[in-house]
């Protein structure tokens, strides 16, 4: 099983360039899409923070192995580096939708209230 893994020179039949390709796109259109919808929704920048970098990032570094397993580059194309590259793809999307689910109505509910019911009373100090 090591040596399957920690092969430095795979194979070069691998027939899911397309496949990763379109997936490796997609997580970075979704970072970027994600991106833009923060600046216009401070609930959701309060919510997922970091998701986006991460899935542009992610989209990034899957494209950039395949073009390593593509061109056959010893140590850089191994299946090792690829099975962590999907575990921390699937981490990062499985954090942003449990982010989103978990924090998205509680920051919604909190930025739209009215102005009184956010401060609560306010005290002063100045005597009348």
């Amino acid at each position: 099983m090591s040596s399957y893994l920690f092969t430095p020179i795979p194979g070069s039949h691998f027939e899911y360039y397309t496949a990763f390709l379109i997936a490796a796109a997609a997580l970075f259109l979704a970072g970027f899409i994600l991106n833009r919808m923060m600046t216009k929704n401070k609930a959701l920048k309060k919510s997922i923070k970091n998701t986006p970098k991460l899935l542009t990032w992610s989209g990034i570094l899957l494209a950039l192995f395949l073009a390593f397993r593509y061109e056959r580059i010893p140590y850089f194309s191994m299946r090792f580096i690829f099975f962590v590259l999907l575990a921390l793809i699937a981490l990062a999307v499985v954090r942003g939708i449990y982010l989103y689910v978990k924090r998205y109505k509680k920051e919604a509910q909190y930025i739209h209230r009215p102005e009184s019911t956010t401060r609560g009373a306010i005290y002063s100090t100045k005597k009348k």
